[in-house]
């Protein structure tokens, strides 16, 4: 059986072709664990960005709600008038039956209401927390 020279070079090329690229493969194969690491790190950075979104987004829904009722709100005199009519009726030596009830009445009303500059205060808090967090 005679060998042709071509033939014998050509094979010889391909097997040392093939044996490099597997030694170059297995010399930049990386260690598993700090892959882990990696993929691990790239969760926490993924969760942290979702919860920094979703605190964006309920601040930008609580600034809407502000804008909203302060539309509503009272002035902070139109609310002194109401604490001043308040404090006349509990001061009240007599008192009828529709005293009560307007004392009770405007006790509600006065601790479940803001003023508009309460309201516009909070916006503003609330702004710069988002503009904060937006800037890092």
């Amino acid at each position: 059986m005679k060998l042709n020279p071509l033939s014998v070079i050509a094979t010889f090329l391909f097997f040392l072709t093939v044996a490099t690229q597997t030694i170059s493969t297995a010399q930049t194969v990386s260690d598993p664990c700090v892959e882990v690491t990696q993929y691990k790190d790239f969760l926490a950075l993924a969760d942290r960005r979702g919860e920094l979104l979703a605190e964006s987004q309920q601040l930008s829904i609580d600034i809407n709600d502000l804008k909203i009722a302060l539309a509503d709100a009272p002035t902070v005199t139109e609310l002194e008038v109401q604490k001043k009519r308040l404090d006349d009726l509990q001061k009240k030596p007599t008192k009828t039956p529709s005293d009560d009830q307007s004392i009770a009445d405007l006790e509600t009303v006065l601790r479940n209401l803001r003023s508009d500059k309460d309201i516009t205060d909070e916006i503003a808090r609330k702004n710069e927390v988002l503009i904060w967090r937006d800037s890092r």
